[in-house]
């Protein structure tokens, strides 16, 4: 059965929580790392919950590490910094995925040449985000009905955490993955999009 870890990080006056699902036995080598996103603004993946999924799987059966983490924007852990991504989607939270990744790198048991990145939603947003970053963090990535537009997204969520677009564009334009694009060219990267997909349609 796979073990679950827990390391509190420090970032921007706040201690925020990893949870690292790992393979039994995992001080006696290096493992791969997948860092899982959250597939809405907003939600907590770090809890002690106990659970039985794919990532169950990935661990015990391809014996990798995988990471969830709660950053900033992320809730039930007071209003401060649940409120800290408004306006600012795609940049906070980015930046917090980045500390939280350099220092799993510097752990003994984490192969520091090979770390992907997975998201779904909002988090097949953050991924595309963080995949085109300079910084040249992961080997690859997988994003899954990804948000690449938030004016043509839903307006419910669109407006909750940016605004109305006619007031807020300089956020909406920081929120687009189409800023620097060009980048994923060298990227060892998976779309995945439903043609049926109701909620992120395709034409986005």
């Amino acid at each position: 059965m796979p073990e679950t870890l827990y390391r509190s990080i420090h970032i921007d006056n706040y201690d925020l929580t990893v949870r690292l699902t790992v393979p039994s036995g995992y001080q006696d080598s290096e493992y791969p790392l997948l860092l899982w996103l959250p597939e809405a603004p907003g939600a907590q993946q770090v809890t002690e919950e106990f659970s039985l999924g794919w990532e169950s799987v990935l661990v015990s059966s391809f014996h990798i590490i995988v990471a969830h983490f709660d950053g900033r924007g992320s809730k039930n852990q007071g209003l401060n910094l649940l409120h800290e991504t408004d306006r600012k989607l795609g940049s906070v939270d980015a930046k917090d995925y980045i500390s939280v990744l350099q220092q799993l790198k510097q752990l003994p048991f984490v192969d520091q040449h090979r770390i992907a990145v997975y998201g779904k939603a909002y988090g097949g947003f953050l991924a595309i985000k963080l995949l085109s970053l300079p910084e040249e963090l992961f080997t690859c990535g997988v994003a899954v009905a990804p948000i690449t537009s938030f004016h043509l997204h839903s307006a419910v969520l669109s407006e909750r955490y940016l605004g109305m677009p006619s007031q807020e564009g300089s956020a909406y334009m920081v929120a687009s993955v189409l800023n620097n694009i060009q980048r994923l060219r060298e990227q060892r990267f998976l779309l995945v999009h439903g043609t049926a997909d109701g909620e992120t349609p395709s034409m986005e």
